[in-house]
């Protein structure tokens, strides 16, 4: 029963903590780049495409703040370690907050017009 427990709660910190993640780091990296040439020159298509573009581009930083509310979730499981809510908010969902924003003020911009390249690539014809 512990096993199908973790991975419901692996399914959900990817889910939420992934998501959090990209709700904070959005922002940030729209902020980032809305300036920069290879924004400029992305395709007219809609917002779809802005979304999936600012996506790819933050897409390193989500992933350890994934991976940190996994390992919170399986040493607090196999330790049998007993947190408070707000300690284990703060633990689970305070790097993704912090963490996620100051990784995208650090990310390399010069990444843009590639990434656009990536995506007039898989664009549909």
């Amino acid at each position: 029963m512990i096993a199908l427990e973790m991975l419901v709660a692996f399914v959900e910190a990817v889910v939420w903590v992934g998501g959090w993640s990209m709700l904070v780091g959005l922002p940030v990296a729209w902020l980032r780049i809305h300036r920069t040439p290879g924004w400029a020159e992305r395709p007219d298509e809609g917002r779809s495409y802005d979304l999936i573009l600012l996506g790819e581009f933050i897409q390193r930083p989500v992933w350890p703040a994934i991976l940190w509310a996994w390992l919170t979730l399986a040493v607090t499981a196999i330790a049998d370690v007993e947190v408070s809510s707000v300690e284990y908010v703060a633990i689970v969902w305070g790097p993704a907050t912090i963490f996620v924003p100051a990784a995208v003020l650090w990310l390399d911009t010069a990444r843009v017009p590639r990434l656009v390249e990536e995506m007039r690539e898989r664009r549909p014809a």
